[in-house]
């Protein structure tokens, strides 16, 4: 059929609308258009090969964190304002991060006043926007909006690119997409888990970000059982095995660094002796 597009195995004529008017049910997120992932505001166009992304595939899971990291971002402006400076957000195997410059260091003890800004955003179903701006509107935006991070990523593309920004409520980022078509399609099923230093852009040369990680999940049975494995795990984490058996101690003074304790600085001394007299016994 001329002008006509396949959209999960049936052929429909090319009519100009969006995948969004085909769409059969709320877990769908977003569209597989030939080899690109696309939002469902894209048009069809003829001989596209069209699939759905649902909430239950490796993809969708990969755009809920997406959204999920958006979802953070936008408390954050929301709670500390001009006051703090967003980065980049990327999805991460089993969860996402987002870096940011705050005047105020946070810690984790902030953590359950963001959860619940990031709560009432997916409840308040804000529609996901996609824009498509010259790097000329881009740049007079996020210096309106003291986004300065924003801007030397923009700076550093090529001249005359077209960017694409994302806006949900008042919150707009600059995001190659895709995302769902509303936050509450993220779901609540996510956690905050720790926060970290992270130089910007990966060189110590630039200046020190801070880095909170978080973990999404389709179900909430999803993130039930990750946050068990978790906890589990940090049951056989060597750190708290030592310092229970009061081998060694760790701070945060130095972090990385073991300090031992009496019992265990025994143990490594027996490990060095025996460690030694094999190497000389072999002659080495």
């Amino acid at each position: 059929m001329e002008n006509s597009f396949v959209l999960n195995g049936k052929t429909l004529p090319v009519e100009g609308r969006p995948l969004n008017d085909y769409t059969p049910a709320e877990d769908v997120l977003a569209a597989q258009v030939n080899t690109q992932e696309k939002d469902l505001t894209f048009i069809p166009q003829s001989g596209d090969s069209v699939s759905w992304i649902t909430k239950s595939s490796h993809q969708g899971l990969d755009i809920i964190r997406h959204d999920t990291a958006h979802i953070l971002a936008q408390a954050l402006k929301e709670i500390w304002g001009t006051k703090i400076a967003i980065a980049i957000g990327p999805t991460i195997q089993d969860g996402f991060y987002y870096d940011f410059l705050c005047k105020k260091p946070l810690s984790e003890n902030d953590f359950e006043r963001i959860e619940q800004r990031m709560h009432e955003i997916v409840d308040r179903r804000l529609p996901i926007t996609r824009h498509e701006w010259s790097r000329k509107k881009a740049l007079l935006f996020f210096d309106d909006q003291r986004e300065f991070l924003k801007k030397e990523i923009i700076e550093d593309l090529p001249q005359g690119e077209t960017l694409s920004v994302y806006q949900q409520g008042d919150f707009f980022d600059l995001c190659r997409g895709p995302h769902a078509p509303n936050t509450e399609a993220a779901g609540h099923n996510f956690k905050l888990l720790r926060i970290s230093g992270a130089y910007w852009r990966g060189s110590s040369d630039n200046i020190m970000l801070q880095r909170i990680y978080g973990t999404a999940w389709s179900t909430q049975q999803q993130l039930d059982e990750h946050l068990h494995f978790i906890e589990e795990a940090k049951e056989r984490d060597h750190r708290q095995l030592g310092e229970r058996a009061q081998l060694f101690f760790t701070s945060t003074v130095s972090r990385g660094s073991v300090f031992w304790l009496p019992d265990g600085w025994f143990v490594w001394r027996k490990i060095e002796e025996y460690i030694r007299s094999q190497l000389q016994n072999n002659g080495y």
